[in-house]
């Protein structure tokens, strides 16, 4: 897939949060008085929503989606590679809610791959299924160091067993500077695989994509 289609899908992405942004369940918020913009954003929402989600999934559905939503924030969104075809590309999220759960004000982060489809009207999101909440309490375990690391964190995700398994090549930072994006290229038995990986809030980095370099000679 071009780039610049893949940068399209990415600010489809933008555009659809600074929409969603304001918008409150303003239902289940009566007690903190008038929050945020109430549903009408989040209605303009649902209506951007590619044709076929919304005819899975009603308005009230939607909404029902986001219960107890005081505020939501984009934290960061990047388009993949893995599962791309011409008419259909994947996106990184992470977002950082504000929320009422069970009567409780708390904030919690959500992340993981929005699907957004090309339709007539440009690229529309197809499916948010895959967004969910952070494992916050995995995310404390001191016994995975690696978590806090992107070059280990990357050699976990190609799965290798020890340094002598991969040799890692080149450690980077996006070519865009996003300072919550990095890359690490490592070369494996099975060829030179490079890892695209996320910062997350929490600190851990959390790897999103792999590509093979193409032509590349393995061990």
């Amino acid at each position: 897939m071009e780039t610049n289609a893949k940068d399209e899908a990415v600010s489809a992405v933008h555009l659809w949060y600074e929409t969603l942004g304001d918008g409150s369940d303003q239902e289940h918020l009566k007690e903190f008085g008038i929050v945020g913009g109430g549903q009408g954003p989040l209605v303009h929402a649902y209506e951007q929503l590619a044709a076929p989600l919304r005819k899975q999934m009603n308005r009230e559905e939607f909404l029902a989606h986001f219960r107890g939503l005081a505020r939501m924030r984009l934290l960061e969104a990047y388009a993949v590679n893995a599962n791309m075809r011409e008419d259909s590309v994947q996106v990184f999220v992470e977002e950082e809610r504000t929320m009422v759960i069970e009567g409780i004000p708390a904030m919690a982060w959500f992340e993981g791959m929005l699907t957004l489809s090309r339709t007539p009207e440009g690229w529309r999101i197809s499916s948010l299924e895959n967004v969910k909440p952070e494992d916050l309490i995995d995310a404390l375990d001191d016994r995975t160091p690696s978590r806090g690391d992107p070059v280990q964190a990357a050699r976990a995700a190609l799965q290798c067993g020890s340094k002598d398994d991969c040799t890692v090549m080149r450690k980077a930072a996006a070519q865009n500077g996003a300072e919550r994006l990095s890359k690490v290229t490592v070369e494996t038995p099975r060829g030179i695989q490079t890892v695209w990986l996320v910062h997350l809030h929490d600190g851990e980095w959390k790897a999103i994509d792999t590509e093979v370099e193409a032509g590349a000679t393995s061990k």
